[in-house]
């Protein structure tokens, strides 16, 4: 006889009864194999679907854990933060009797103040009735006092005229002595042959001996703001004297034996 194929899983109902199968059937053993194949299948799937399931359980428990143990945390988050609120005030309701205790020194001190302001109220009207007295005498020094601003005024502005006249006496008197010094020392000194530089002709070396260049060492120390003067005292671009070279062959020739270039 036959084995029945088993009970679908899940099903809940039992399985059916077994019947003796057909007489053709009996005489074909080939075809109860391939049925009892076929159950097999079946219930394999079957397995394999609640391993699924049992799995996706798993999942979720795992995942219903997890949450259990974030929450767990998340609680001993918030009770550490009570803890710490608890705290917080402990140390607000402490200051606060502080602020408390502060605050009534505060009103003592300025009850004690303001019975010294009357005092001093007292003090002040009889120090205004003192000053009312003095109003008149206050009005006669000011009168006074305006009438000598106005003679300093006078006064301080002739001295300030003085003071220009002999500041402008002092600066004539201050150019002519550098402008006596010059002189003294353009005589005292031997002048160089400027035409030595090449560029530099007869009526440059004339304007610059009236400028007071009279050597080469005073050339070779131009610095680029003297060569800018100087090129708008001869109305030349100070273009030309950096092309020509001025600076360097007045220092160069300052070592050469003087008459050597040919001139």
């Amino acid at each position: 006889m036959a084995p029945s194929p088993p009970a679908a899983a899940g099903s809940g109902r039992p399985p059916p009864r077994s019947e003796r199968p057909p007489a053709s059937d009996r005489a074909c053993p080939g075809a109860e194999t391939e049925t009892l194949r076929q159950a097999l299948a079946r219930a394999e799937i079957e397995i394999e679907r609640r391993e699924r399931a049992l799995s996706s359980r798993d999942a979720d428990l795992e995942s219903a854990r997890r949450a259990l143990q974030e929450r767990d945390r998340e609680l001993q988050q918030r009770g550490h933060d009570v803890e710490q609120a608890m705290a917080a005030l402990g140390e607000a309701r402490s200051e606060r009797d502080r602020d408390r205790a502060e605050l009534d020194r505060n009103r003592r001190i300025l009850a004690a103040k303001q019975a010294k302001v009357a005092e001093l109220g007292t003090e002040i009207e009889e120090a205004r009735k003192a000053l009312a007295a003095l109003g008149s005498e206050h009005r006669q020094l000011q009168a006074q006092h305006e009438s000598l601003l106005a003679l300093l005024a006078v006064r301080t502005a002739r001295v300030g005229e003085l003071e220009s006249q002999l500041d402008a006496r002092l600066q004539s008197i201050a150019a002519l002595e550098s402008k006596l010094s010059e002189l003294a020392a353009r005589a005292a000194t031997p002048s160089d042959d400027l035409q030595r530089i090449r560029g530099l002709g007869p009526v440059f070396a004339r304007r610059l001996e009236a400028l007071g260049v009279q050597r080469l060492d005073q050339i070779a120390a131009w610095s680029e703001a003297d060569i800018e003067r100087f090129a708008a005292a001869l109305k030349v671009h100070p273009a030309r004297i950096r092309r020509a070279s001025w600076v360097e062959q007045a220092a160069r020739l300052l070592w050469e034996v003087p008459g050597a270039d040919g001139r």
